[in-house]
């Protein structure tokens, strides 16, 4: 929940660790509307004390490896 009250429903993350992984794909993140509503959460949950870290399908289909990898290192020098 982020300092407002809102209440937001991150992809994949680490509650406990206040560390979120949100997934874009086109189908829902097509419009400039929605991409302008989901960085207007991220700065709120930002403020709120979460850490959110945006990736593409693609980079999950083309390295999924990879891009685990750079999460894990992200989330580690936050620790």
């Amino acid at each position: 929940m982020l300092h407002d009250g809102e209440v937001i429903r991150p992809d994949l993350g680490i509650p406990e660790c206040r560390f979120f992984v949100e997934v874009d794909h086109l189908t829902w993140h097509s419009r400039r509307e929605t991409s302008a509503n989901d960085r207007r959460r991220d700065l709120k949950a930002r403020a709120s004390g979460f850490h959110i870290e945006r990736v593409s399908d693609v980079a999950l289909d083309e390295d999924l490896d990879g891009t685990v990898e750079n999460l894990w290192m992200q989330f580690q020098s936050l620790v």
